[in-house]
C-alpha cells in the first residue's frame, strides 16, 4: 500500500470512526465492478517441499489465456442487494490516428533535392495507424455513465423513496479511476 493511500485510509477511518450502522453505514450504496477470466487460472497447484519450487517435475507450463471475460456490476447496503448482477462488455475496438509532425518548411540556402529528402523522411515519421484493443479490465467514463451509473442512480432514488431518512441515502463508488470521482466528467456530475 502506497503512502499516500494509507494516509487516505486512517483520514477515512477518523472522520467516521464514530459512526455506526444505525445513523450512517445503513444508509450507504456501496457499488463495485469486476472483471473475470476464467481461463487465467488453468494452471493448478503443486503440493511441493520447501526449497523445491525450480525443480523440473514442479514446473508447469501454463495454457494460452483465451476463453470468455466476465465483467460484472452490482449494489448493496445494510439492507437490501441488487436482485440481480449486471453483466456488460465495454470492448471495442479502435483506430488510433498518430499525432502528425508539423510539415517541414523550406529554407532560405536549401536546394529543392535535400527540401525534397526532408519532406520524404517528415513522411516517414507520421507512422500508421494503430488498432487499439481493450485490455478487459477497465470500462470508459462514457460507458460508465451510460450503462451503469444509471442502475446505481435508480438504486438510490428508490431506497429514498420507500423509507423515512430520504435525505440520508448516499452512493459510494469504488473509486476506480478510469470513471470514478477522481476524474472529471459526466460520472461525477451525475
Amino acid at each position: 500500500m502506497s503512502k499516500k493511500n494509507k494516509e487516505k485510509r486512517v483520514e477515512y477511518g477518523l472522520e467516521h470512526q464514530g459512526k455506526s450502522v444505525e445513523d450512517f453505514w445503513q444508509f450507504i450504496f456501496f457499488t463495485d465492478e469486476a472483471h473475470i477470466d476464467p481461463s487465467s487460472n488453468s494452471v493448478g497447484y503443486i503440493l511441493r517441499e520447501e526449497g523445491t519450487r525450480y525443480d523440473s517435475v514442479n514446473i508447469q507450463e501454463r495454457g494460452e489465456k483465451t476463453g470468455v471475460k466476465l465483467h460484472i456490476a452490482g449494489w448493496c447496503n445494510w439492507h437490501s442487494k441488487c436482485t440481480s448482477l449486471e453483466f456488460y462488455n465495454d470492448e471495442e475496438q479502435y483506430i488510433e490516428k498518430p499525432k502528425r509532425p508539423r510539415k517541414p518548411q523550406k529554407r532560405k540556402k536549401e536546394t529543392p533535392e535535400q527540401f525534397s529528402h526532408r519532406l520524404l523522411e517528415w513522411d516517414a515519421l507520421i507512422g500508421h495507424d494503430k488498432d487499439v484493443k481493450p485490455q478487459g479490465n477497465a470500462m470508459t467514463q462514457k460507458y460508465y455513465t451510460e450503462r451503469l451509473l444509471p442502475i446505481y442512480i435508480e438504486a438510490v432514488s428508490q431506497a429514498r423513496l420507500n423509507q423515512r431518512y430520504p435525505e440520508s441515502w448516499w452512493l459510494m463508488e469504488d473509486g476506480d479511476p478510469s470513471h470514478g470521482m477522481r476524474k472529471i466528467g459526466l460520472a461525477r456530475e451525475l
